[in-house]
This record gives structure tokens, C-alpha cells and sequence, in this order.
């Protein structure tokens, strides 16, 4: 490039990773994104073509060429690309990098770069069937192992897996550890943990799909002796028999067995040679100091055998009297899948803020937030065999006891959880101390939900002091890629609330709770994707999800056609479902609105190619239970937690018209224009029939007219043209006879909040989310709350961290800062709805998408005019609608403008 002003290609990815280790595709999706050398100073940007060099040689990328695929010069303004070279054979590493052209014709690529490494992106193979021979699942020999309920609730220390191997000389050009060990593992070589995740692998239905890592180990792994370590959890594999409510029994619903691995290590050496190793009958397996461990009723840890077992996973420990593990012969039947999710990591640190005692020797801790993750105790002069019981709660009593009601698994507070199972199924970890100057401790196969620590068994030599116990988040490692502020401290403390949920429940799937429940139910990603992708950048995440629900629907179905069920992966529950274990309609929907939404962010439409059949066949199981009721879905949950109750017939026949309208859309994208009609006049005629059968002359949906089914009917276009007036102002007059609060549910939420701001009532908004009494998220706030509740009034039999009604935040982006985009012709658009002065002040919002680049904009008063500061990206432009109604239109740079 010659110009000063420079396009500028980065973040190459692979798959939607950063030179991924192990990618299953033979046609990966190759992307990257631009920035400008001054984007300040250099305005109208953009990208005209591309020219994408894959070799296996980087001697040949820096060169210039690609033997394995070379796009040629491709005239387009798209930042990705699908790799059309001939497969990459297994192991295989790849390189590539692409060329730009800006619009004056100039180039740019790794030569003219000052940082030429970030412009050349990497891909490795996934090992095939045939290398994965190497490796056998292996597991502890048990010669009575667990059958009754009470069995289960003894001790059953982790197995510890063990192999001395002797890796060949020569000069290692690149060594590969390949692991998937169920539920969750870590593990070592010559004593040094590989990698810094955990609890891995990421939740799947383990009989369809087995998720596994792949590590670079170069480092850690020599020519001649090495020891391999690895540590296996139960994780959701091996769950207890707990009855959640009474009757929900996990290990009749999931593929359960004892703990379980499978991995291989594989070594290349410069002379072109490979050596392999893997999980075979030859391992050794002990026990380990985690006597017990459950995601839900947390770890029992002795500390004392910890300090006999130092070194076990390195060379020289003396094993000779470890017995041989056993293949396992029952294993899953699943496909083993590399990890393509980002996985769970260490995220955030959370002092202690304040302690006290709740009565003599009881200590209780306030991390200051609610959050899921663990607790890291530092315990200074403990005595061997001192033990320590600690519980974790969200809230504390009046008398500062702690609370675990509403953390408690299943809800089993009142000995409803089965046979030897707790009273009170809490979150609870137990350590016995070694002994010394300083022990520290955190669990390593559990997470816990909870902002109070309460530690029984400290003594006056252990110098209590707060220093003791720090919060450690954990959650799904995913780019944060929005940011939003407001002039209001209250809309500030609603994003901030929202956003600690969200990542309290990203744990490889989106869960409902962090705690008592821990499922990813289809109803909370229904009501929160839009919320959720203005935050975080869910592509991957996402994508998964619809893997893992593709998977259970195709496990639970019993009929001819698909339905969804209510989680995934299925755990036994189906409320108010049609048959074949599906769950809710609403719950359902998120199969179609998932892939709908996803396509709206990377205007790629694999993913709905993948899952067109299964959608197809999802939307003829409603149909033929349609037909065998009259035409009609009564069933399902309706508008959940609303305060006033939509009728459930009316929401699910909503839910039904939906599923069709997005198979018309999705029909139209995967087959071709106007493949969609047929479904789009079966909406039209299902639309008509839900007003005659439900919609009075003034315009109601229900009899009295409720904000959550006027919400409903207007939000999904079910209201024809000469009734939406009347329709409308009855839900403005609902809202109104609410004394302008929320009655609605998850759902209704952010259908009324879209429909009012769309209809010019941002006001009414604005009045309903400035509210701090019941029922109001400032009631939230008010009651001390630093996460969303999973009601708007709050109890200790409800969750104090529920993301499903957290529709605000995605309001607050497309309404407050005005955002939306339209990723195929590369155009933001900035309309800002609030602008009534002494309502919201100021705005300030960013967006990092993936595939436009990153986009921000600040509206504030100055004096007397309303002003806008707008960041437009690299081969992007924007349309900024301002106060007045005007609308200005800008090319890549920054600007600045006001409306008087």
C-alpha cells in the first residue's frame, strides 16, 4: 500500500478459533477482520477484493504463494470465506494468510506489515478414526460398584490414571494431546497441569456427541522418560440419584457410567517421523484426595492424602502397587468432536468484602457479588485433621445466618431427594487439613452459585480474617463485544445485573441457574438471545446449541417427526409438551429463532442448511399435533413468571404461527426465494384464526385485555391492519392499570417493550424500567441484588441469579443507543429512541461484530442541541437518524454532529 491510510487485515480465525489444534471441517470457514492505520483521519474505507494462500509450507505463505488453495482475486467486500482447496488429511498442519484491496486499488498483506506473525493463521486437522485406535476409554476396576441410591453417596475417591512412557529421541517438531475424560478432568505432564481450563469437556448428550480437547504440549514433553496424569470427575456423567423435586432423577434420563477417559498423545519429529501413545489397558489408576465430588452438592477433599500422593503424576512416584485400569467395554456411543466452544475459565477475583460470625465458631463471608465459581480458601496454622465445612448461599437471614434455599439442588429442602440422599440438597464443600503453616484449597470438579461463604471449623490459631476467602468467576471463555452506559445509575445497575447473570450461566451450555437447577433450557436462550448477542459474541456458543438440541431431539423422539424438548441435554423433564418427551412450545422455538438470529449476525447460512431437515421435521411434529386437535396447540407454559397470566392457548398458538413464519424465512434462505410461500399462507390463514378465535372488536387478546397477550399478538404481526389501533392502546392502557409497571413474563417482556418503542411509546418504556417498586427490576436493585432474579418479586424458593428476564438489555442497545445492522450490505444503523430531554441524558455504546467491525456512537445534550458522536469501521458505513428525523449517512472514520 502507498497511501498513509492503510487497510488492515487481523484476527485471522479458523472455524471461529485462533489457530485452532484440531478442526473437523474440510471446509472451514476462513475469516478476518480490518482496521484502519488512522482511522480518525481516514475516512470511506473498504475493502474491494481478497486473495486467500493456504500451503503447508509458512516458508511458501511468506513467499507469497499457496500451493494447497489459492482463491485467486475475489471482488467482494465479505471478510470470510469458505476454504475450497482439497481436504486436509488428519494431523495435518495448515497455513494461511489473506491479501486486501482497498477501494484505491492498493494492497495489503503480511509483506508491507510491521507485525507480519498476526497476518499468517494456522490450522491442524483433527486426528481421523483411524489415529484415534491408538486410545481406548479406560476406567478404575470396580468390583462392587454402585446400583442402590445409597450406594452412590458414599465415598468414591477420583481415580487417578497413570503412565510412564518413554517418547522416542529425535527433535520434536510439534507434540498433541487429544482428551476427552467423563465428566471432567484435568491433566498433567511430569507433574505440570496442561492447560488453564476447566471443567472440561463442555456438557453434551455424551451417546450422540463427546466433546474433547486438544493441546499444544511441545513444551512439556522431552525425548526418553515423561509421565502422563490424568484426574477424572463424575461431572454430569456420574451424577447422584438425587430426585429433584421429588421426582426428577438425572441417571435415568442422562448416559450415566463411573468416571471414564480417553486421550492420546501424539509426537512429530522434524525427520517426518510420529510417535503415538494413548489410553490403553496398560495404564496404572489410584485414588485420589477428592473423596467425593458432585456439581451440585460440591466436594469432600482430605488434604492428608493429597500430601501422600505429591508427585503422582510425575516421574519417579512409586506406583507398584496400583492395580491396572480396565477397558471400558460400556463406553459411549457418541462421536467424538473437537471442542470448538470457548472453554470454562478463571475469569474474574472477588475479595471478601465483610465477615462475621452468625453464632459462636460460625463464620460467614460476603464476596460482595452473587456469581457462579468457586471459593479459594487460605487458611494460615492449621492442625492435621482439622476439618472444615464449608456452605454457600446467595442471601443471609435477618440474624445474618446463611440462606441456601433458594441454591439448593432440585429444591430439595424437606428430605424429598430419595434414599440417603441430604436433607437439604446444598451447595457444600468439606476439606481435612494436612497441617501447616499456610494450606490453600479451592474444589476442582464442582462450581457453586452464590455471593456468602459460611466456614464451620476455624479456630482462633487460624487468624480469621477476610484475606481468607476469594471469589474466583468462572464462566465460558467468550469475547465480550458490547458495552453500553447510560446518564440513568439505575438503567446502569439493570446492565450490570444482567450481565453478571449472563456469565454466571455459561458454563458450555446457558443454563438457567448456576445452582439448583444448572439445565439449558430453551426458554431462557427464546427470551435473552437477542440480550445476549448485543454482549457477548455467541457464534460458536450458539452454534453448539443447536448441536446439542439437534441431539436430544433426535434421542427423545419416539414418532415420526422431531420435537424439541424442553432442555439440552434432556434430563427428564417435559412440561405441558405434545408427546415424545418434547417440551413447551415456546421452549421449542428456540430451534427455529436460534438459526434466524444467527444468520442475521454472519449472513452465513450453513448452520441452517445443517439443520433445515430437522427443522422441517420439528414444525411437522406441531403440525400433526395441530391436526389431531382441531388445528390448534393449547398446551405449554405460556408467558413464564408473568405476574398476569396471558391464556397458555392463546401464547402456544402464537408460538405455533411463529415456528411457521420462521420456516418460511429460513425455507426462502436455504431452498431459494419463494420457497417460503407455502408456509408464509399457512401463517396468514393461522393468524386469521387466532384473531377470530381470540381477539374481541376493541381489540383485545384476552378478556381483559392483559399486557402479555396484547404484547404477544402485536409482536408477532397476528394483529390485522384495522384492528392494531384498538389493540395497541389496550396495551397501553394494561400498562397503565398497572400503575405503569411490568405484569408480563420472560417472553411478554420484550415483546411489549419492542412494540411500544416501535409504535413511538419509548416514554411508557421508559417509565415502566424507571420504577423501584414491586414490580420493577429497581425493586431488584433495591434489595441489595447485583444479579437478576428468576421473578420480579423475589423468594427464597426462586433463583436470586436467572438471566430470563434480561430482554432489557437488548432493548437498551436497539432502543437507547439505537443499533442495528445489516451484515450483507455492510450497513449500522444508529436511531436512537429516547431523546426527550430529562429522560435519558447521555448514551455511550460500542459493538465489536465479528464480521463489520467495531461500531460506537455517544448521544448527549450540549446546551441546547442534541449531539452525536459516531466510530464507523473499515468497510462498513452508517445511517444515523437524527433528532429531527433526518437521516445522515457516513463512510468509515468518526464523526461528530448535532441536531438543534
Amino acid at each position: 500500500a502507498t497511501s498513509a491510510c492503510t487497510l488492515i487485515p487481523y484476527s485471522l480465525r479458523v472455524d471461529l478459533m485462533t489457530s485452532p489444534l484440531a478442526v473437523r471441517s474440510t471446509q472451514p470457514k476462513l475469516s478476518w477482520q480490518l482496521k484502519s492505520s488512522s482511522l480518525s483521519s481516514c475516512k470511506d474505507q473498504s475493502m474491494t477484493a481478497y486473495r486467500i494462500l493456504v500451503d503447508d509450507d509458512i516458508g511458501y505463505i511468506e513467499k507469497g504463494q499457496g500451493r494447497r488453495w489459492d482463491s485467486g482475486k475475489v471482488a467482494t467486500n465479505a471478510t470470510y470465506a469458505i476454504y475450497g482447496g482439497p481436504a486436509i488429511s488428519s494431523l495435518q498442519r495448515t497455513f494461511w494468510t489473506v491479501i486486501v484491496w482497498d477501494q484505491s486499488g492498493a494492497s495489503y498483506w503480511l509483506v508491507n506489515s510491521t507485525s507480519p506473525a498476526d497476518m499468517i493463521g494456522a490450522w491442524e486437522a483433527a486426528p481421523g478414526t483411524s489415529v484415534w485406535q491408538a486410545a481406548e476409554w479406560i476406567q478404575k476396576y470396580y468390583a462392587s460398584p454402585p446400583t442402590a441410591p445409597c450406594d452412590f453417596y458414599k465415598e468414591w475417591p477420583v481415580p487417578l490414571f497413570r503412565k510412564d512412557m518413554t517418547i522416542p529421541a529425535g527433535k520434536i517438531a510439534r507434540a498433541r494431546m487429544y482428551i476427552s475424560g467423563l465428566g471432567y478432568y484435568e491433566t498433567y505432564i511430569n507433574g505440570v497441569r496442561v492447560g488453564d481450563s476447566v471443567l472440561d469437556p463442555g456438557l453434551t448428550s455424551v451417546n450422540k456427541t463427546i466433546i474433547y480437547s486438544a493441546y499444544d504440549i511441545g513444551d512439556m514433553i522431552k525425548p526418553g522418560q515423561n509421565t502422563w496424569g490424568i484426574m477424572v470427575g463424575n461431572g454430569f456423567f456420574n451424577p447422584l440419584p438425587l430426585t429433584f423435586w421429588g421426582h426428577i432423577n438425572l441417571r435415568l434420563a442422562l448416559f450415566v457410567g463411573m468416571p471414564t477417559v480417553k486421550a492420546m498423545i501424539y509426537v512429530e519429529y522434524e525427520s517426518g517421523a510420529n510417535f503415538t501413545v494413548g489410553t490403553d489397558d496398560t495404564w496404572k489408576v489410584g485414588s485420589g484426595p477428592i473423596l467425593r465430588n458432585n456439581v451440585y452438592l460440591g466436594e469432600i477433599y482430605d488434604a492428608r492424602i493429597q500430601s501422600v500422593l505429591k508427585g503422582w503424576n510425575a516421574n519417579g512416584y512409586n506406583v507398584t502397587s496400583w492395580p491396572q485400569v480396565v477397558t471400558n467395554k460400556q463406553a459411549p456411543l457418541g462421536v467424538m468432536t473437537p471442542q470448538t466452544v470457548p472453554p470454562i475459565r478463571v475469569q474474574d477475583k472477588y475479595p471478601a468484602v465483610s465477615m462475621h460470625q452468625s453464632s459462636p465458631g460460625v463464620w460467614v463471608f460476603d464476596l460482595g457479588v452473587n456469581f457462579a465459581g468457586w471459593a479459594k480458601f487460605s487458611i494460615p496454622h492449621t492442625t492435621q485433621g482439622q476439618t472444615l465445612v464449608m456452605r454457600y448461599g446467595e442471601t443471609v437471614y435477618p440474624n445474618g445466618t446463611i440462606d441456601t434455599t433458594s441454591s439448593s439442588a432440585g429444591q430439595i429442602l424437606y428430605g424429598n431427594g430419595g434414599p440417603c440422599a441430604p436433607a437439604r440438597a446444598e451447595q457444600t464443600d468439606t476439606v481435612v487439613m494436612a497441617g501447616g503453616a499456610l494450606e490453600e484449597w479451592q474444589p476442582t470438579f464442582t462450581w457453586h452459585g452464590f455471593r456468602y461463604v459460611e466456614i464451620v471449623g476455624l479456630t482462633a490459631a487460624n487468624n480469621v480474617s477476610l484475606s481468607m476467602v476469594t471469589g474466583l468467576q468462572l464462566h465460558s471463555d467468550v469475547d465480550e463485544i458490547g458495552k453500553i452506559q447510560t446518564s440513568s445509575s439505575l438503567f446502569n445497575g439493570i446492565h450490570s445485573m444482567f450481565v453478571q447473570t449472563l456469565k454466571s450461566n455459561l458454563f458450555s451450555i446457558q443454563s438457567d441457574c448456576p445452582h439448583r437447577e444448572r439445565f439449558g433450557y430453551g426458554g431462557d436462550a427464546m427470551a435473552t438471545d437477542t440480550s445476549i448477542m448485543w454482549t457477548l459474541d455467541m457464534e460458536a456458543f450458539y452454534t453448539k446449541r443447536m448441536h446439542d438440541y439437534l441431539d436430544t431431539a433426535e434421542i427423545i423422539s419416539t414418532g415420526e417427526y422431531l420435537g424439541m424438548p424442553e432442555t439440552a441435554p434432556f434430563v427428564g423433564i417435559a412440561d405441558a409438551g405434545m408427546g415424545s418427551n418434547s417440551g413447551p412450545i415456546g421452549w421449542g422455538s428456540m430451534f427455529a429463532q436460534l438459526q434466524a438470529q444467527l444468520y442475521a449476525y454472519t449472513a452465513d447460512p450453513r448452520l441452517m442448511h445443517e439443520m433445515y431437515p430437522a427443522t422441517k421435521s420439528w414444525l411437522s411434529f406441531l403440525n400433526q399435533y395441530a391436526e389431531a386437535h382441531n388445528g390448534w396447540i393449547d398446551v405449554g407454559l405460556g408467558d413464564w413468571i408473568a405476574i398476569d397470566i396471558a391464556p397458555t392457548n392463546l401464547t402456544s398458538n402464537i408460538f405455533y404461527h411463529y415456528n411457521i413464519a420462521l420456516m418460511a424465512s429460513i425455507a426462502d434462505i436455504v431452498i431459494g426465494a419463494g420457497s417460503g410461500d407455502l408456509y408464509r399462507h399457512q401463517a396468514d390463514v393461522l393468524a386469521k384464526s387466532i384473531t377470530a378465535r381470540f381477539a374481541s372488536s376493541s381489540g383485545k387478546y384476552s378478556s381483559s385485555g392483559l399486557q402479555g397477550a396484547q404484547a404477544f399478538a402485536l409482536w408477532h404481526q397476528i394483529v390485522p391492519a384495522p384492528l392494531f389501533n384498538a389493540s395497541f392502546a389496550q396495551l397501553v392502557a394494561a400498562v397503565e392499570a398497572a400503575n405503569n409497571h411490568v405484569s408480563v413474563g420472560l417472553f411478554g417482556l420484550r415483546y411489549m417493550m419492542d412494540v411500544l418503542a416501535a409504535a413511538g411509546r419509548t416514554d411508557l418504556v421508559l417509565t415502566m424500567l424507571n420504577q423501584t417498586s414491586y414490580p420493577s427490576y429497581g425493586y431488584m436493585l433495591a434489595h441489595n441484588a447485583t444479579t437478576l432474579w428468576e421473578t420480579w418479586q423475589g423468594d427464597d424458593h426462586t433463583s436470586y441469579n436467572h438471566p430470563m428476564l434480561g430482554a432489557v438489555v437488548g432493548w437498551f442497545y436497539e432502543h437507547l443507543a439505537g443499533f442495528s445492522y445489516d451484515v450483507p450490505s455492510r450497513t449500522l444503523t444508529v436511531a436512537p429512541k429516547a431523546l426527550a430531554r430529562g429522560s435519558i441524558d447521555w448514551v455511550d455504546a460500542s459493538y465489536q461484530h465479528p464480521y463489520l467491525g467495531g461500531f460506537s456512537s455517544r448521544w448527549g445534550w450540549e446546551n441546547d442541541s442534541w449531539c452525536i458522536n459516531v466510530t464507523v469501521p473499515v468497510n462498513s458505513r452508517a445511517q444515523v437518524v437524527m433528532r429531527g428525523g433526518k437521516v445522515e449517512y457516513f463512510s468509515s472514520g468518526v464523526y461528530y454532529t448535532c441536531d438543534v
